[in-house]
């Protein structure tokens, strides 16, 4: 009988281990800083914007994303992609390699690890694995143009300041240089993405939710 009792202690303190890890992972996740990129849907980001999404529970902050798109021309490859304009104090990134991102007329990008994967040559060969991975390791010799496609005749250089891990897929850079390079070629500087930074998994995905446009008749 005792033998019993100490089997059925011992299942119930196990119980008792699990509820509470589990417990603690999701009071865990609800104290996390959560981080993306967001669509504004045709919402106009102003100050009546920002003063709405202040309002949003365990909001961190409502930053805008500039994207100006772009021919870029890493080496003998060339891919058509976005330069990513964003206060790069606010990004939340993991860096596999990174040196100085100091800010002067060269634009100094932040180039996800997996952004180049586009890259074609001439031929329009696509670019191998390895040799993508000699380009990143060798990131900070890199020759890196880039022009826009309705003036492609007008280049400018840019480096490569990090690659990154996460986010992996994109091409980031400061948001004053994407102005400067807008008025410059005369390009769109227009904010239709945001890049929403908040505290606690279920306030992350309700933020999200709000920026989700509202079918008619619903």
């Amino acid at each position: 009988m005792k033998k019993g009792w100490l089997v059925f202690l011992v299942l119930l303190a196990a119980a008792a281990l699990t509820l509470s890890g589990i417990l603690l992972g999701k009071f865990s996740r609800e104290e996390k800083i959560f981080q993306e990129q967001a669509a504004l849907n045709g919402i106009v980001y102003d100050e009546a914007f920002l003063e709405e999404a202040a309002k949003l529970p365990g909001i961190q902050s409502v930053k805008p994303v500039v994207s100006l798109p772009v021919q870029l021309k890493v080496g003998e490859y060339s891919v058509e992609t976005e330069l990513l304009g964003v206060e790069l104090t606010d990004l939340h990134y993991q860096a596999e390699k990174a040196s100085d991102t100091a800010l002067g007329r060269t634009p100094a990008l932040l180039i996800g690890k997996e952004a180049l994967f586009g890259l074609v040559d001439a031929n329009g060969h696509a670019i191998s694995e390895k040799r993508l991975g000699q380009l990143l390791e060798e990131y900070q010799e890199l020759s890196i143009t880039a022009s826009f496609s309705n003036r492609p005749e007008q280049t400018f250089s840019c480096r490569a300041a990090a690659v990154l891990k996460e986010p992996a897929d994109k091409i980031y850079f400061s948001i004053d240089q994407a102005k400067t390079l807008a008025e410059q070629y005369g390009q769109p500087f227009s904010i239709k993405e945001v890049l929403l930074t908040v505290k606690g998994e279920t306030n992350f995905r309700k933020a999200k939710e709000s920026f989700v446009p509202t079918k008619e008749g619903s």
